[in-house]
């Protein structure tokens, strides 16, 4: 049997810290662009504000759950793939976007 010519991702050498640190960023960095405050994502997303700033912050170590991933987006409006794509470029050739927190 012929083997698939895509790379194969693997996760089991990511740094999944990074990574919630990645879509918090991104998380920011769009709701930056749209001028929106805490209050005004969390009031359109149907999110509790702590909520998005422990995300925006990556300091929820358990993980946003997905229901609230997807309303964050929506509220963005940004497509969960565009909000996905700097941690997919990240697991896939380990480049990151954003700067580490102490740097």
């Amino acid at each position: 049997m012929a083997r698939a010519n895509s790379i194969k991702k693997n996760y089991n050498f990511v740094d999944y810290e990074l990574m919630i640190e990645i879509l918090g960023k991104k998380i920011q960095e769009r709701r930056n662009e749209k001028g929106m405050t805490l209050n005004m994502l969390a009031t359109y997303s149907k999110t509790d504000r702590n909520s998005i700033r422990r995300i925006e912050q990556a300091q929820n170590k358990n993980g946003a759950t997905t229901l609230n991933l997807f309303r964050v987006a929506v509220a963005l409006d940004i497509s969960l793939q565009e909000l996905f794509k700097e941690i997919d470029i990240y697991c896939k050739y380990g480049i990151k976007k954003y700067p580490d927190k102490h740097e």
